[in-house]
């Protein structure tokens, strides 16, 4: 695979419209995590977010856009340039939701003990995505290819699809 416009594929997404992305797309988690925690429990809630989080480069009417993305003009992209499916956005968000489910689990159990309370399970869940999304963060900005972690385990990439006379 080679990112950024080589062998005829879109060049290689810009990182400030990578960051706009990711926040779109957490603020979308965080609505889910709330509605569904408004009518239902508290694992239902966050299991419905680390789903969407898991397969949302595969959501929508465009293969390999997330909602961030789209609002973006950026597009997931397999290693051979076709657009990233549910399977493959799995694997490449999985580095992801792996951080969150493992600190979810940590802030359930610590939640059943009477010494804390369930202030414990907001913080850890706030630490583990600041961390994680932190570390795929530094990847994206010191990777030449601009691949995090998940790109890597998955071989895609993020392209830019708009052309400039769309951005205009």
């Amino acid at each position: 695979m080679t990112a950024g416009g080589a062998d005829g594929l879109p060049p290689k997404a810009d990182a400030a419209k990578r960051i706009v992305a990711i926040l779109a797309d957490a603020i979308l988690a965080a609505l889910i995590l709330w509605v569904v925690d408004l009518l239902t429990w508290s694992l239902i809630a966050w299991l419905s977010m680390c789903g969407f989080l898991l397969f949302r480069d595969a959501l929508g009417g465009e293969a390999g856009a997330s909602p961030g993305k789209k609002l973006t003009g950026l597009r997931v992209l397999r290693g051979d340039g076709r657009p990233c499916d549910a399977m493959t956005s799995a694997k490449r968000n999985l580095s992801l939701v792996s951080g969150l489910l493992v600190a979810g689990l940590i802030a359930a159990v610590l939640s059943l003990l009477p010494i804390f309370g369930d202030w414990i399970a907001v913080a850890i869940g706030v630490l583990a995505a600041l961390l994680t999304i932190g570390l795929e963060l530094y990847k994206v900005l010191t990777d030449r290819r601009g691949l995090r972690v998940g790109d890597l385990l998955a071989d895609t990439y993020v392209g830019d699809i708009r052309q400039p006379e769309e951005i205009l």
